[in-house]
């Protein structure tokens, strides 16, 4: 029995004892045992305060561990907190896999134990009905700002930098975000939110700091500076560990989440929680329905576009490094990837005689330039 219930169980029976003891001996007796009773809730309280230091002294103890991306190379990793330093290399005192860009570190466990409390909270979705119309009204917005200033090369950064409006309707968006009760958010669709609002906050966030040449330049982005989403204030890290990869569980999701950089995925001219019936083949889509078949088209992209046959192996991107956990274990990897790929490389990728090797990653801003024929 720990000290804690140690200390309680003294404080009960001492109690007790002394009042059974004091109606049987009189006042007497009643003194002497209430002393004896009090010296040991004393000794029951220390033993509290102990415990309560020891484990404010044990290292992790009530904490997730996060790892930091500030950059690949030079880092050091330890168990609680993992950091990165340059962009070419990095150690962990735990295991031997490189920090990532975006959550290069949480481990999906703890993440994904939260992430089932939050469902655990959650209040009836049928509830929900205005906060789903008021989805589908952010991301709409969210995508005629994409629409805008989005192109298939990147961001037109400078641009929507001169766009005052258009500045304006995103920070109105990371306001709403902010606001949104995810209690009220139907559960399938909490990763495709939260897309949508990682993608938005690194956009935004990106505009505040304009001119800018990569998000590496910014002390913290992903692991330091915080913002608020669903009433909560979170790191990028934290929102992607928590709210888009634990609690979907789906490994595609890392071909939707834009880390402003020519490395990660495209950044598409859609919103994730929000249909769009031009998009969809002229038809009406559920939000549900529309977000995984965009998981599917972004990941067939992102892999059509990355997975290269060298020769000597297979070429995919450090995603599948960072966040192998996601993944599983080589034969799973080759198994996700060939869904994606077609003939002679299929087959390649197939063959576990053929390593699987990762390009390094282009942290150069995915900025588009500005519009043709325009100043």
């Amino acid at each position: 029995m720990d000290r804690v219930r140690w200390g309680a169980v003294v404080r009960w029976t001492f109690t007790a004892t002394g009042a059974a003891h004091a109606g049987r001996t009189g006042r007497r007796a009643a003194r002497v045992t209430t002393f004896v009773g009090a010296a040991l809730l004393a000794i029951g309280a220390l033993g509290e305060l102990r415990t309560q230091n020891l484990a404010a002294q044990t290292p992790g103890a009530g904490a997730e561990t996060t790892r930091t991306p500030e950059s690949q190379a030079g880092g050091s990793q330890t168990a609680g907190s993992q950091t990165a330093g340059s962009q070419t290399g990095g150690v962990q005192a735990q295991g031997t896999r490189e920090p990532g860009p975006r959550e290069p570190g949480t481990g999906a466990t703890p993440a994904r134990a939260r992430a089932s409390e939050d469902a655990g909270a959650r209040r009836d979705a049928t509830s929900g009905g205005q906060v789903a119309d008021q989805i589908i009204d952010m991301g709409r917005r969210w995508a005629a700002l994409l629409q805008r200033h989005g192109t298939a090369d990147g961001v037109r950064y400078a641009a929507w930098h001169r766009d005052a409006a258009g500045r304006a309707e995103l920070e109105a968006l990371v306001r709403e975000v902010a606001a949104l009760p995810v209690t009220e958010v139907p559960s399938e669709l909490v990763p495709a939110v939260a897309v949508d609002a990682y993608n938005l906050l690194v956009v935004a966030r990106v505009l505040r700091s304009w001119p800018l040449d990569s998000v590496m330049d910014v002390p913290g982005f992903f692991d330091t500076e915080l913002h608020v989403v669903f009433g909560e204030r979170v790191t990028l890290n934290e929102l992607e560990a928590r709210w888009i990869r634990a609690w979907s569980g789906d490994p595609r999701v890392h071909f939707v989440v834009n880390c402003a950089s020519r490395g990660c995925p495209p950044l598409q001219r859609l919103s994730y929680a929000a249909p769009s019936c031009s998009q969809c083949g002229g038809g009406g889509a559920s939000p549900a329905a529309w977000w995984s078949r965009q998981l599917e088209r972004a990941t067939s992209t992102y892999l059509g576009r990355t997975v290269r046959d060298n020769g000597r192996s297979i070429e995919l991107s450090r995603v599948f490094e960072w966040y192998a956990e996601d993944f599983g274990d080589d034969a799973a990897v080759r198994a996700f990837v060939a869904r994606y790929v077609h003939g002679g490389l299929r087959a390649r990728v197939l063959d576990p005689a053929v390593p699987l090797t990762y390009r390094e990653w282009d942290w150069s801003l995915n900025d588009a330039g500005e519009v043709p024929g325009r100043r």
